[in-house]
C-alpha cells in the first residue's frame, strides 16, 4: 500500500481478490481507513 506504483486493483489482485471495491470495504473495516487514506497517512 505504501508503494504508489501499484493501483488499489493491483494490490487487491496480489492477495487474490478480483473485486477491488470489496477489497476497499474489507480494508476499511480492518483499518478504519480507506486504502487511499492509508497511503496519505503512511507516505514515506
Amino acid at each position: 500500500m505504501k508503494n504508489r506504483n501499484f493501483t488499489i486493483k493491483d494490490v487487491a489482485a496480489s492477495i487474490g481478490m478480483d473485486d477491488d471495491k470489496h477489497f476497499c470495504r474489507i480494508f476499511k473495516e480492518e483499518t478504519g481507513l480507506t486504502p487511499g487514506e492509508y497511503r496519505k497517512v503512511n507516505i514515506l
